[in-house]
């Protein structure tokens, strides 16, 4: 397929754009045709976002154009469409994924490794087994991933001796919750002992939660002990103040109170440190510690996420941009505060901008959101922009 010039695609989107201002619509195919020519482009910002929008869009008619991107000089275009690949499972792909894990970069292998998951072939269990030894974090962790999905009965063996070696504390807690997806009496075993013998109290709660996705809730009570002592931890006198938030802040934010809720005076506790730690002006603390608060957020009730405007009251850090647009986008935030994300659709900075474009589209339908988008459209300054303001419309119109 034939490259296309930037400067041609750019005439190609104003032409679309302005069709759509005087009809008011556009086709599914028109789209199509046009993310098709984006993956064309020679422009590699076009060619990125065009992939993140077919698979967030999961527009499975252009998976040949995404399996163009399988031979992109870019590693992170290429990352991007394995991981369109894993999600479409596209077993036309196998041979050359396969390729890329033996032959490409970490990022490339790493998401290779999804991508095999994915398509379950036996042929590709071997390549996944080794990884879990890999000397690379970011590709054991997929690896960690990917075994959970197929259909091996090496995979249990393998991830409880992987657990066994593995010195890294968020790797653990990946293969802990690999655990809650595999049906079996081996694994419900290990979880239990896991429970009762690791010290560290967020490995355990991920531990018990597991449990509980598979009906197992004798442990319920232990992850409130843990919750309660953490809280009781910050009402002490002592100068450890950040490790103690810190410590709170990580258990509020495991997966396992969206399992069980955290209770409403326990709530009303955490908020309290929550408010001190993000809006006290007479209280230094550090860009880590307010991240942790605002991420722990979302599992408390929806009366306490109005904290989150409060912040815009200040300059803010890219960094908690990034972590105010990742709160907003969770589906449990009261959706009258997403419209906090057009705050970020014209901040000077392009990551931020475009982090803020695709968390809309992540949260449509939204019509107050989507009509801002059609003011700001023609205005935008950089053409992969606006294609993500575009998908935008499009999801609206289609009901993604």
């Amino acid at each position: 397929m034939e490259k296309i010039k930037a400067s041609k695609f750019e005439i190609l989107l104003d032409n679309f754009i302005n069709r759509y201002y005087v009809s008011g619509s556009f086709s599914k195919n028109d789209f199509e045709e046009l993310l098709s020519r984006a993956i064309l482009s020679e422009d590699r910002e076009l060619r990125r976002v065009a992939c993140k929008i077919i698979r967030r869009l999961k527009l499975k008619n252009l998976l040949d154009y995404v399996r163009v991107l399988l031979n992109d000089e870019d590693s992170i275009i290429k990352s991007l469409a394995l991981l369109a690949i894993a999600q479409f499972k596209d077993d036309q792909s196998f041979n050359k994924v396969v390729e890329l894990f033996n032959s490409d970069t970490k990022i490339v292998k790493s998401s290779s490794l999804l991508a095999l998951g994915s398509i379950d072939k036996p042929e590709g269990y071997k390549l996944i087994f080794e990884a879990l030894e890999d000397e690379y974090e970011e590709v054991r962790e997929n690896a960690i991933i990917a075994s959970s999905w197929i259909n091996s009965p090496k995979t249990i063996p393998l991830l409880i001796d992987a657990y066994s070696k593995e010195k890294n504390k968020n790797l653990k807690i990946r293969i802990i919750k690999s655990f809650a997806l595999l049906n079996s009496e081996i694994i419900n075993k290990k979880l239990e002992e896991i429970v009762l013998t690791e010290s560290d109290d967020i490995i355990v709660i991920n531990a018990i939660n597991s449990l509980l996705k598979k009906g197992i809730s004798k442990y319920s009570l232990l992850a409130n002990t843990i919750l309660f002592k953490a809280i009781n931890d910050n009402y002490k006198i002592t100068k450890l103040v950040e490790y103690s938030r810190k410590n709170l802040y990580n258990i509020v934010s495991q997966p396992i109170w969206e399992t069980k809720q955290i209770k409403e005076e326990d709530q009303r506790l955490i908020f309290r440190f929550i408010e001190e730690d993000l809006t006290h002006k007479y209280h230094i603390r550090s860009e880590e510690l307010k991240k942790l608060a605002i991420n722990c957020l979302k599992n408390l009730n929806k009366q306490y996420h109005q904290i989150v405007v409060k912040l815009f009251e200040n300059d803010l850090s890219n960094s908690l941009k990034i972590e105010i647009i990742n709160f907003l986008s969770n589906p449990k935030v009261d959706r009258n505060f997403k419209i906090l994300l057009l705050e970020f659709i014209s901040d000077e900075d392009r990551l931020i901008r475009e982090q803020s474009l695709f968390a809309i589209m992540d949260n449509q339908p939204l019509n107050a959101l989507t009509s801002h988008i059609n003011e700001k459209i023609f205005s935008m300054e950089y053409s992969y922009l606006k294609l993500v303001a575009l998908g935008i419309i499009y999801s609206n119109m289609v009901g993604i």
